[in-house]
């Protein structure tokens, strides 16, 4: 989600988060057009949620991925998309401060707070039409990257990034051919402590940031203890394994190849 997007990445920058707030703004101003007519109402039943229509006192029923249903629904969405987006321009131009209590325009979040009668209308179609980043806006942003051992980027990827291994090199050009969006060690700062994860990872659609680690050396006892410790810091700060974080491992003996990378992505991302 944009949350994790802005938060977990701690890519703070005035000027690109007053972009994107204005861009929800004048995306909401550009595609809402009057009020329908009429009044949608929910009622549940056993069978679940029934939407009718009220207009001139005559109601009719009506369903969710109805045009008049979606109509209204839209209209509501963006009446208050454009009124949280105001808000965060008005906080963001009052003082910039380190954004803790800040959260940017959820689509996703905003869509729960909509009346029972409108959620079901809102499709995650219609989100992406809001003025929310692509896959590719997102690969393409500036981030803090960790400099450190430059002398290891040996390999490059199929898209010219250097990087340290074979394994990652066959892991990026698998993210790119699933067409999973990504940031190399990418520094990320949570709770005061930094985090270098090989892979920051967008999952297109949804907005939500996974991370990936490869760990290549587990037979030789000092990189498996530091490894060790490295998946325990992870946990202590909220990224689970298998659920916020994907690991990788290899040994000597055993390597990982692209046909094994695929099966693991797609089974991480859900893509089958």
């Amino acid at each position: 989600m944009m949350y994790d997007i802005y938060m977990k990445s701690k890519n703070y920058n005035k000027e690109r988060m007053l972009d994107f707030e204005n861009k929800i703004v004048k995306s909401c101003r550009r595609h809402r057009t009057s009020k329908p007519k009429g009044q949608i109402r929910a009622t549940s039943g056993k069978k679940g949620v029934y939407l009718n229509i009220e207009i001139n006192g005559k109601r009719t029923s009506v369903s969710a991925d109805s045009r008049i249903a979606q109509q209204h629904a839209q209209w509501k969405m963006m009446d208050l998309m454009k009124k949280e987006a105001e808000k965060n321009i008005r906080q963001l131009e009052k003082i910039f401060r380190p954004l803790e209590d800040f959260r940017p325009t959820d689509p996703y979040e905003l869509r729960e707070k909509l009346p029972l009668a409108y959620r079901g209308s809102v499709s995650d179609e219609f989100i992406g039409r809001m003025g929310y980043p692509t896959a590719e806006e997102w690969a393409g942003w500036t981030y803090e990257h960790y400099n450190a051992y430059p002398e290891g980027l040996i390999h490059t990827s199929a898209r010219g990034i250097n990087m340290r291994s074979r394994a990652e090199v066959l892991i990026a050009d698998s993210l790119d051919t699933l067409g999973l969006p990504y940031h190399y060690e990418e520094v990320i700062h949570i709770d005061g402590k930094q985090f270098v994860p090989d892979f920051t990872i967008m999952i297109p659609g949804t907005w939500e940031i996974r991370y990936l680690e490869h760990l290549g050396m587990m037979d030789d006892p000092a990189y498996l203890k530091h490894n060790l410790e490295k998946i325990s810091a992870y946990t202590d700060a909220g990224i689970m394994p298998y659920h916020d974080i994907l690991y990788t491992y290899e040994t000597s003996d055993h390597a990982l190849d692209s046909r094994k990378i695929n099966t693991l992505l797609r089974w991480f991302f859900e893509l089958d």
